[in-house]
């Protein structure tokens, strides 16, 4: 019953999300900190806390229908762009207008940082490539219709709007 533009996330980029709020309302109640710590500084005063924090939950992912996946995850990201959160490009092959949403998932601490890293947009093309080359078969998928069943509630975020904790998500274009 939402709707979305750019991307929904279950997981650790959601986690991050309430931390950067949390701690933002915070330090918006101290003036001097206000001005220092906001933006980056203070999204990287919670990226490493909650990365580290990340406790992969076991997931099934079902895609038009089909299991495509079923193991462990720490992110889960379902998106109709190809830019993700303003600094990351994970498929070049990703476009708003061809019909299907893309899925990508993130099994552990190690291949979450290993692929955002290679995925920011700074990088060249082949090095940003080179996220999606490393796990293949669970990478990257695009669908119409996604179910998500993960067993236990994760935190969820909507085009940077904080949902609910859940344990299930079906979404469709």
């Amino acid at each position: 019953g939402r709707y979305f533009g750019d991307a929904v996330a279950v997981g650790v980029d959601s986690r991050i999300l309430q931390q950067r709020n949390r701690r933002r309302a915070a330090i918006n109640r101290i003036p001097a900190l206000r001005r220092l710590v906001r933006g980056r500084l203070l999204y990287s005063l919670v990226l490493g806390p909650c990365i580290l924090a990340a406790n992969p939950v076991h997931t099934e992912v079902f895609v038009d229908g089909g299991l495509w996946y079923s193991g462990p995850i720490i992110n889960l990201i379902i998106k109709n762009t190809r830019v993700y959160a303003a600094d990351f490009e994970f498929c070049a092959a990703t476009y708003a207008n061809d019909g299907l949403l893309d899925l990508l998932i993130f099994t552990g601490q190690k291949d979450y940082l290993s692929r955002y890293f290679l995925a920011m947009r700074t990088h060249p093309q082949a090095i940003r490539a080179a996220a999606l080359r490393m796990k293949p078969q669970t990478a990257h998928v695009q669908g119409r219709h996604f179910l998500i069943r993960a067993a236990r509630e994760e935190p969820t975020q909507l085009d940077g709007e904080e949902l609910p904790p859940a344990r299930e998500f079906e979404i469709s274009i």
